[in-house]
């Protein structure tokens, strides 16, 4: 799945936010992970101005994502890009 540039919904400071899951949460710009569990994922910026910002990626149970919307990042500690994780 992938979401471009001319039908991504930004934030207000212009930012991106991604949903990568099995079933949308409702929250826009969805990815479905048609069934897989596991995989890899990349960012493209092509002819970029400046330097791309940090890419932080936050781990939630998708029913607390559609329970609680967006409060459910709240206290989760995102992983940065450039980071490695278990």
């Amino acid at each position: 799945g992938h979401v471009q540039k001319y039908r991504a919904a930004r934030q207000a400071d212009g930012s991106v936010r991604l949903v990568v899951a099995p079933r949308d949460p409702g929250l826009g710009n969805w990815i479905d992970t048609f069934g897989h569990r596991r995989g890899g994922m990349s960012l493209r910026c092509a002819t970029s101005a400046s330097e791309p910002p940090a890419v932080r990626l936050f781990r939630v149970p998708l029913e607390k994502l559609e329970a609680e919307g967006l409060a459910a990042l709240e206290g989760v500690e995102p992983i940065v890009s450039g980071e490695i994780t278990d």
